[in-house]
């Protein structure tokens, strides 16, 4: 992240000019928008980053202390960032069966029981889409709030 931060201006530089289209547009494009921030505005996008990952490395801990597993903090902070890359991988729907196969995979190395990884690997899935789904049911509520004053 450092060096993004320290070389984003000369990306402009190396980008290609001609627009296309498709993946390789969007990528263009999205790393032409991305170069285009000032260094404060980047320092400010990795602090919320680091942040907020913190926060959700966190309340995994939280969950798996919810299920009397045994996992100390610093695991969970090699662990979690791993799963989440993985998952990102588009070889399933929404990490599916992937996310439970990494914790699978990596708790049972710490002496987690593949019954336990699997529970807790659901519990995560389960809280990203309860927090998502409040997320989005305020939205469309803000939404409804906000087009039922514009009528009148």
């Amino acid at each position: 992240m450092l060096l993004l931060l320290l070389t984003h201006r000369l990306w402009v530089q190396v980008l290609p000019n001609e627009r296309s289209s498709g993946i390789p547009g969007f990528i263009t494009s999205s790393l032409r928008a991305f170069a285009m921030l000032d260094a404060g505005t980047l320092l400010n996008l990795i602090a919320l980053s680091v942040l907020f990952q913190a926060a959700d490395i966190i309340a995994c801990f939280l969950l798996a202390e919810a299920l009397s597993i045994q996992l100390d903090l610093a695991t969970l902070f090699v662990v979690m960032p791993v799963t989440y890359l993985i998952t990102l991988l588009p070889i399933s729907l929404g990490g599916l069966g992937i996310r439970e196969g990494v914790l699978v995979l990596l708790l049972g190395r710490v002496g987690i029981s593949v019954s336990d990884a699997v529970t807790f690997a659901f519990l995560i899935h389960f809280n990203r889409m309860l927090v998502g789904g409040s997320g989005g049911l305020w939205h469309l509520a803000e939404t409804g709030i906000q087009h039922g004053h514009q009528k009148r």
